[in-house]
């Protein structure tokens, strides 16, 4: 040992009785070469989705076997190496060998081996041993776990029975194989342990013993007991469920994300959808803003006829223009991505797309679902659920947390997968809580008295959250997290940053129900009082609302200025419109909001007769509903976290996490942004392209805002502290400035000069080299751009070009813009005409302008990456 050891042996390795090797079945994929679990060993369910069952070490953790005869308990802690430390019978554990300081002596073969065993005592014929129970448990039970187990029909109802005797007569018992199998049956001892892939998937520390290590434990077994050692398989449901989930995603990842044969086509195919979809909004914004800025300065201008001031003329102007551009806005974005779209293959994606499709189908069919299938019978079964039973404490809050940190590891990297996505958000949706409903209990750190406030509360509101005696609730909570209120933020905001996605669904469904408990429970652990609101209307604010919310919600550092925002509000406005979406007439709906408890408390000074009054002044406001729904609390409470270390938190005196609440605010925005969306959305059948884009926005803003409190909490990952936010969201910032018109004219601005001036020189260089077709494009250019420059700067000139001279140079400016950026070849062109499915136009081929096709993914990627400066920071 490291630290006390002598060649006495010592508390680790000092063994006597009979020696017994503690394993547990485990899934494995059926091509791992492991043992296959014996027949003789049980299990709850039978595999499915080409996996099987072998046995492997205990996970770290406590080991509780209960000698009936002598009515005592016989202790160990199993640490992660699979050493086995012998414990009081209180099961306490040195400080210094649960952190590994003290470790036993890595020097002596047979010491290990001892270490590695456990012991039962044993008595000299003919006395009788009697029965002894065995239970494995992650977390240390309390007094008064200890104490139920010692009571005879709980015993026997969750813990395993081990007869020494029949044992020591014949070689049987269930569950147990003798120790000479060792090498047969025992997943890190066999001899193919080093040669499988089992050790990069399985999230629980995989020990691969040599041969010599598992002779060494054979010996050892003998020397306390010859022929009589015992493996003995104890259910560790949890570590089942988890393995489940990380094989599954392991799986999709090797077959398909990662694998050679369609990693670069799902990464081009991503990359194409991604470029279309950024680049044409981003050019209809640019041209709808220009617009705006032609229409306001001529209808705010003073247009002069035949020497007489005439401003309804300006009117008719600007309104020339509106619909100039409103007419021509689609066929311009067609005619801008034609130019990219001639260099991609599509016949070669769609080829791609089906083969992957068709393998994924396949795929899911015969292996991902009966892995779902398998996951849902363990997580609904009796196993897991007796595990979380008999070993957490109802009446202890240490416990409580352990208890919802295990379910999230059970639930991790499966609560994107959709079938149960839609079982978990079933569990969440409950209103009443239920000793089945693992999640629910998790929620409310499976607490009994919190339990049950939160049950009273719920039975006693007259299905109205208004009516909640939220006050009752809020102490109940203080009851329970008094001296630990740092300890359970943490674990919460991981649980609740997990079930994000599920948690959203529960808020834009249950906001015309019955109070639930887990909207309740997670108010009140927030310190804030959930209420439904309802609001009326003009839809035009509140969809505006709605945008400047996608705009801003992912600035954490608010540096997007007010004016830039107002003017960013009203180009989508107007696109918005274009595409189809009404801004008129009245909107009504209702959302959650959740008010702190001390705008709770001053509330109630408000004399009764003027609480609806005050109700009605505030929610027919669409800027108040904005300030309730959209609070800014979460941004100083992430902006705090970005600035924290991890060190410093860990030792923070405080008594609270600065990122705490952040995962309940944000989803709380989300859902609300969401439901004012569809709100506004009502009654637009006819645009359903519109419409459907205006929703799918509203989700991508919503996964990118859930996506940026994930990324700030993510660094804690060490004080375990992690999300996986299924939201698919990504942005990319495209610049495309070369050979192209990005900023054209303007009206009032001097820069006009500068753009008609460059189309001057390049029309004299173009035909200088003889390229008359561009010559003529820059110069027809120059001329509508010279006509539009001169009408910004006198009404004369204006007036003498008035509504159809003002169209036609619009669309000398539009239309040659355009036919510069198409024949001319930029960045994004280039590197389309080098990728995987590139399609090489049939002039250009004549040229010989065939570049070569970029190498591999990383190279294709990585020089897309520059043409767009896009990193991590960018989304």
């Amino acid at each position: 040992m490291n630290q006390t050891n002598t060649r006495q042996g010592c508390k680790f390795c000092t063994r006597k009785g009979l020696p017994i090797l503690p394993v547990r079945p485990a899934i494995m994929s059926q091509h791992d070469i492991l043992p296959i679990l014996p027949d003789n060993i049980q299990v709850p369910v039978p595999p499915q989705g080409e996996t099987a069952y072998t046995l492997r070490l205990m996970r770290s953790g406590y080991l509780n076997i209960w000698d009936e005869f002598g009515q005592a308990w016989i202790n160990y802690f199993v640490t992660e190496n699979g050493f086995y430390y012998p414990l009081p019978e209180n099961g306490e554990v040195p400080e210094m060998v649960q952190n590994g300081t003290i470790k036993p002596c890595i020097t002596e073969p047979l010491e290990l081996a001892r270490a590695s065993l456990v012991t039962l005592p044993v008595f000299p014929p003919p006395m009788k041993n009697g029965l002894f129970w065995f239970s494995w448990s992650e977390v240390e039970w309390t007094d008064t776990v200890r104490k139920k187990h010692e009571d005879k029909v709980y015993r026997e109802r969750y813990m395993q029975c081990f007869d020494l005797d029949k044992w020591i007569m014949n070689g049987q018992e269930n569950q147990t194989l003798s120790i000479n199998l060792l090498q047969d049956v025992v997943a890190e001892y066999s001899y193919q342990s080093q040669n499988n892939d089992i050790k990069k998937w399985s999230p629980l520390i995989w020990e691969s013993m040599h041969a010599m290590k598992g002779l060494s434990l054979k010996q050892a077994a003998n020397d306390l007991m010859a022929e009589k050692g015992a493996i003995i398989a104890l259910n560790d449901t949890p570590a089942v469920v988890q393995d489940l989930a990380a094989l599954m995603n392991y799986r999709l990842e090797h077959n398909f994300e990662r694998n050679p044969k369609y990693e670069r086509g799902l990464a081009l195919s991503a990359s194409l959808a991604m470029m279309k979809e950024a680049m044409c909004t981003q050019y209809e914004r640019d041209r709808v803003g220009e617009g705006i800025l032609f229409e306001k300065t001529a209808r705010n201008g003073i247009a002069v006829k035949n020497g007489t001031m005439s401003p309804s003329l300006a009117a008719l102007q600007a309104n020339t223009i509106h619909d100039a551009v409103n007419q021509s806005l689609k066929i311009q974005v067609e005619q801008y991505w034609a130019k990219y779209e001639k260099y991609i293959d599509r016949e070669k994606q769609a080829a791609f797309l089906e083969d992957y499709n068709k393998a994924l189908s396949t795929y899911d069919q015969a292996v991902l679902t009966p892995m779902v299938t398998l996951y849902l019978t363990y997580f609904t079964g009796q196993s897991l659920l007796d595990y979380f039973d008999h070993n957490f404490d109802q009446q202890n809050i240490q416990s409580g947390m352990l208890f919802t940190q295990s379910i999230l590891d059970c639930i991790e990297g499966m609560q994107d997968k959709l079938d149960v996505k839609r079982f978990f958000q079933e569990q969440l949706t409950n209103f009443k809580m239920s000793e089945q409903n693992l999640l629910l209990r998790a929620a409310l750190l499976n607490q009994q008295s919190w339990i049950k406030c939160i049950d009273d509360a719920v039975s006693s509101s007259g299905g109205a959250y208004d009516d909640l005696p939220w006050d009752k609730v809020w102490d109940g909570f203080k009851d329970i997290s008094n001296h630990y209120l740092l300890q359970i933020q943490l674990v919460s905001e991981k649980f609740f940053n997990a079930l994000s996605s599920q948690l959203l669904g529960v808020l834009n469904k249950a906001v015309n129900k019955t109070p639930l408990p887990i909207l309740v429970a997670i108010s009140a652990m927030n310190g804030k009082k959930l209420l439904p609101i309802n609001y009326i209307g003009e839809r035009k604010h509140f969809l505006t609302n709605a945008v400047e919310q996608m705009a801003s919600m992912t600035d954490l550092d608010n540096k997007a200025s007010h004016s830039r925002l107002r003017h960013y509000l009203e180009i989508e406005e107007r696109r918005e419109r274009i595409n189809g979406l009404q801004f008129e007439g009245k909107q009504e709906g209702r959302f959650f909001a959740a008010i702190d408890i001390k705008e709770a408390e001053l509330s109630k000074s408000t004399p009764p007769l003027e609480r609806p009054q005050v109700a009605v002044k505030a929610f027919r406001s669409a800027e108040d509903v904005k300030s309730i729904a959209f609070p800014k609390e979460w941004r100083t409470k992430l902006a705090l976290a970005k600035g924290k270390t991890i060190n410093k938190l860990a030792n923070d005196t405080a008594q609270s996490l600065p990122f705490a609440g952040c995962m309940f605010s944000v989803t709380l925005q989300v859902h609300v942004l969401w439901t004012t969306a569809q709100d506004a959305m009502k009654g637009q059948v006819n645009n359903t392209e519109a419409v459907t884009k205006f929703i799918a926005n509203t989700i991508s803003a919503g996964g990118a805002l859930l996506d940026a409190a994930e990324r700030v909490i993510f660094k804690f990952r060490t004080l375990r502290i992690s999300a996986r936010i299924r939201f698919s969201y990504g942005v990319v910032r495209l610049k495309n400035i070369k050979n192209s018109l990005k900023n054209t004219i303007r009206f009032c601005a001097w820069f006009g000069a500068v753009a008609v001036a460059w189309d001057v020189y390049h029309a004299y260089d173009e035909f200088d080299k003889e390229n008359s077709t561009l010559g003529w494009a820059y110069t027809l250019s120059a001329v509508g751009g010279g006509a539009l420059f001169g009408a910004s700067l006198s009404p004369a000139i204006l007036a003498f070009l008035g509504p159809i001279g003002l169209l036609i140079a619009i669309t000398l400016v539009f239309g040659a813009a355009i036919f510069i950026a198409a024949y001319s070849k930029d960045d994004i062109q280039e590197w389309l005409s080098a990728s995987l499915w590139r399609k090489i136009p049939e002039n250009e081929q004549n040229q010989g302008k065939i570049p070569v096709i970029w190498m591999d993914r990383q190279k294709e990627m990585s020089e897309l990456i520059k043409i767009i400066g896009y990193t991590e920071d960018n989304v």
